[in-house]
């Protein structure tokens, strides 16, 4: 006669491997990565807008006149960042 397979309930917050608090880190760490791999591959002037535009916080008129570029310039290397980090699969 066969015994019967015991199936027990997994608790993932009880019995993880992992503490959700080390998998966040873990997740934001690899987010970090692929962040940093986009945006060494931009050329320069992109990378430089988009790190104006996202960490400064700068309009795309106020970027353009500390460059001394077009509106639409900026437009144009915003769109590329933009498209570099959708590529990556990382939100911009």
């Amino acid at each position: 006669m066969r015994e019967r397979a015991v199936i027990f309930p997994f608790d993932e917050e009880f019995e993880s491997p992992v503490a959700p608090e080390q998998t966040l880190r873990l997740e934001a760490m690899d987010l970090q990565r692929s962040y940093r791999r986009v945006l060494r591959a931009m050329p320069r002037r992109t990378r430089r807008i988009f790190l104006m535009s996202r960490l400064r916080c700068l309009t795309y008129k106020e970027i353009a006149e500390q460059l001394g570029i077009g509106n639409k310039a900026v437009e144009y290397h915003m769109m590329r960042a933009r498209a570099r980090c959708r590529k990556a699969g990382v939100p911009s």
